[in-house]
């Protein structure tokens, strides 16, 4: 993996990070199960990630449309 792409992935991985840490679970209650689960964290991030890469969409928009699937 060259170093562009990694750093990439990394600054990627953390703006989920801050996104996820600070949602709120009322608002984001299908989510917020997830994220309560033993690997939640992870396999939220994974959700997300793909989801926003899939469909082209930012990181806070993936996590309306997941909400609005999850729900």
């Amino acid at each position: 993996m060259s170093k562009k792409r990694e750093t990439t992935i990394i600054q990627l991985r953390q703006k989920v990070r801050d996104l996820l840490l600070n949602l709120d679970p009322v608002s984001y209650p299908g989510i917020a199960t997830i994220l309560n689960r033993a690997d939640g964290y992870r396999q939220m991030e994974n959700m997300l990630l793909n989801y926003a890469a899939t469909n082209q969409i930012s990181l806070s928009a993936a996590i309306n449309q997941l909400e609005m699937e999850l729900s």
